[in-house]
Formats: structure tokens, C-alpha cells, sequence
């Protein structure tokens, strides 16, 4: 049975280490409205309601780090 598991866990690694890239990089925009909902309709506010941001991913395999 530990095998079986064993050979199951290997499988799954090796199909998803090749079927992703290698390396993958990626960068973006976010925007949170801090108070999206007054007495329970949604009111999009003013721009001083919004926090702006950016981020960036480097993956390489199956690891991931992140910075917003």
C-alpha cells in the first residue's frame, strides 16, 4: 500500500512539474474600496475610499513568492 502511495505521489509531482513552465513571472494592479457596502447597497464611494496597489510573482516549479 506504501508504495502504491509512493508511486501515486511521484506521478502527480513529475505530471505537474511538466505540464507548468519553468519559470513564470507575472506583475499587476489591485484596488480595495475599503467601505464597498452602506445599509447593505453597494455604493462604489470616492477615490479616497480606494487603496491602490501592484504586484509581483516569480514562480519557479512549484514554488511561489509574492510581493504586493
Amino acid at each position: 500500500m506504501k508504495r502504491i502511495l509512493v508511486v501515486v505521489m511521484v506521478l502527480s509531482f513529475a505530471i505537474s512539474i511538466a505540464s507548468a513552465g519553468l519559470i513564470s513571472f507575472g506583475f499587476g494592479a489591485h484596488a480595495l474600496n475599503s467601505n464597498p457596502f452602506v445599509d447593505n447597497t453597494f455604493v462604489p464611494g470616492t477615490v479616497e475610499d480606494w487603496d491602490f496597489g501592484a504586484e509581483m510573482r516569480l514562480r519557479v516549479l512549484f514554488l511561489e513568492a509574492q510581493v504586493n
